[in-house]
């Protein structure tokens, strides 16, 4: 399925450029299709979030599953607020943090796919190389947060180390279990 949508999404964008007319539609198929990816990847989380408030459904959850779904919520609802003020309102304009404002809310909401990842209670005593790997990436993305606060100057190399270690994260084979 991954890979049929893959090809009609490929097909679309093609034939949506071609006619200027239709050009903003490559827009709007390119959301939906980001939209579906990354709703297949924190779906569980979100999930679990809703059964927490359920009076027989927070007892069907584990440990990891409660903590999983109350930090990739709480990251996803962060990153979106954060974007949200850094593209409609003028709140950082022509202060220090304007540049990092933006990325801020990128970096916050992309931390939903490490948190959910994490195995909690946490330890760090774990075989699982994916965990590890979760934890630095979780601590490198909150390091860049905190960064945007208090070094906002330097805060940009620390998102792009976080953002390299991200890609690698996502798109390598090699740290899965």
């Amino acid at each position: 399925m991954p890979i049929i949508l893959y090809i009609v999404f490929r097909i679309l964008i093609t034939i949506f450029r071609q006619n200027s007319a239709t050009a903003g539609l490559v827009w709007v198929v390119a959301g939906i299709y980001l939209l579906f990816v990354i709703g297949s990847w924190t779906m569980n989380s979100i999930a679990n979030f809703f059964l927490l408030f359920h009076p027989d459904g927070k007892y069907a959850l584990s440990k990891t599953e409660k903590w999983s779904a109350i930090t990739v919520v709480t990251a996803m609802l962060s990153g979106i607020t954060i974007l949200a003020l850094a593209l409609f309102t003028p709140l950082a304009n022509g202060t220090r943090y304007e540049e990092g404002f933006f990325a801020a809310g990128l970096v916050c909401l992309s931390l939903a796919l490490p948190l959910g990842e994490i195995d909690y209670p946490i330890r760090f005593s774990t075989n699982n190389k994916r965990n590890i790997f979760s934890l630095m990436l979780a601590g490198t993305g909150l390091l860049s947060l905190l960064s945007v606060v208090f070094f906002p100057a330097q805060a940009l190399i620390i998102m792009a180390v976080y953002g390299a270690g991200f890609l690698l994260y996502n798109w390598s084979g090699v740290l899965r279990y």
